[in-house]
Order: C-alpha cells, then structure tokens, then sequence
C-alpha cells in the first residue's frame, strides 16, 4: 500500500487530490494550516473506508515539515507520494503589492516546496528511492535528488 502526503489537502485541488487517491486504496497524509478544513477531509476519506491521517503545518517552517514527516513515517511506515500542493495567492499587481506580501507568497510556495522536498528525499535516500514527481501548481517538476539548481532548470516554461 502507497503513502501520499499532500501539502494544502484540507481544500481545493489538494482536497480532490486526496479523496482521489483514498479511492484507489493510496494511504494519505493531509497537511494544512486549517486545522478544520484538513480534519473533514481526514474524516469523509476514513468515513469511506480509506485511511487518511491529519497533520497539520506549515510548509515554510522546516521543524514543521520534518514534523509531518516524521509523523506519517511513525504511523505509515513509509513515504510514497508527495504532492506539493499548497500554495497562497495574493492578486495585486505588480507595481502594489508589498514586500511583506511577496515573502509571503515566496515562503509559502516556493520554500514549502523546497522544504517538503528535501525532507521527504532524506527519507526516501534511506529507502533507495531514487526519483520523484512532484506538482506545483500547474507546473510537474521533477526533481534529481542530487542535482538541486539542475531541477530548478527542469520546471517547464508557461511561455
């Protein structure tokens, strides 16, 4: 039996993501901030005879994401699937938005990208994974464990 956990998974894409998976017998592990929103997905999945644990975190805190990490190695046994998936969005343009408001924006989608991804190859390095897939936002970006700033070059372009 697989593992996912998928980051942003008490709503949206995150959300359908995981109830997809339940359905096909994938074990899940939801990360989100909102506590409630991640546990009613938690429960409609286990409700349905799937097996879904709750982790709630912040994917730009890297205690927090070894955290959830950890957590679903304890209780699984094992990683499978990551699916990067959370992501905020702040619709301002350019010349308005703030400093604040993009480190916002950058720490939440591009670090806690970084931050589960790097966890989750420490595992599965132990494990002898030796590849990953993994969605951020419209884009898959694949990811060599070995090779960081490479991966980065493989995101495709939206041009």
């Amino acid at each position: 039996v697989k593992t996912a956990i998928i980051t942003g998974g008490g709503q949206g894409m995150g959300r359908a993501c995981a109830l997809a998976f339940a359905k096909k017998g994938i074990r899940t592990v939801i990360n989100d901030l909102d506590e409630s929103k991640a546990e009613n997905t938690v429960e409609e999945i286990n409700k349905n005879g799937g097996q879904s644990l709750i982790a709630v975190g912040d994917v730009s805190s890297k205690h927090e994401v070894e955290e959830v990490i950890t957590k679903t190695i304890s209780h699984y046994n094992s990683v499978d699937i990551l699916i990067n998936n959370a992501g905020v969005l702040k619709p301002t343009k350019t010349i308005n938005i703030t400093e604040k408001e993009w480190d916002w924006i950058i720490s939440v989608n591009l670090k806690g990208t970084f931050l589960f991804s790097a966890s989750d190859f420490a595992f599965l390095y132990a494990s002898n994974f030796t590849f990953s897939a993994l969605t951020g936002g419209i884009h898959i970006m694949i990811f060599i464990p070995c090779r960081a700033a490479h991966s980065i070059d493989l995101i495709p372009s939206t041009t």
